[in-house]
């Protein structure tokens, strides 16, 4: 369910609403193996300007932010007590859109 869920996601979801729904999932319905989901949709989470780390931090502070108790499982090899905060602040694609019109000099050639 979690899987098709994000695979549809994928689709047409920009890196940040997937991230979203990723935190949404974890925090609210608990799914079984949530780093075997990570693991297969991180690059659609990831977008071009973020490492795996730098997406597990993030996912990291967003759980925490929700005083949720992080899932060590999904974290390994994050340093959960020193979690830079400033970092959070960082959204690359934040109002970037799934559909973007073509440049104007696309245009001019139709």
């Amino acid at each position: 369910m979690f899987c098709s869920c994000l695979r549809e996601a994928s689709l047409g979801g920009t890196p940040f609403a997937m991230r979203m729904l990723f935190v949404s999932m974890v925090l609210h319905c608990c799914p079984t193996d949530p780093r075997a989901l990570l693991d297969e949709f991180w690059e659609f989470m990831a977008g071009p300007h973020w490492s795996k780390e730098r997406l597990l931090r993030y996912l990291a502070r967003k759980v925490l932010m929700n005083n949720a108790e992080p899932d060590k499982e999904l974290f390994r090899g994050i340093d959960l007590e020193h979690l830079d905060e400033e970092e959070d602040e960082l959204e690359p694609d934040e109002g970037v859109h799934a559909y973007a019109p073509p440049p104007q000099a696309e245009m001019d050639g139709l």
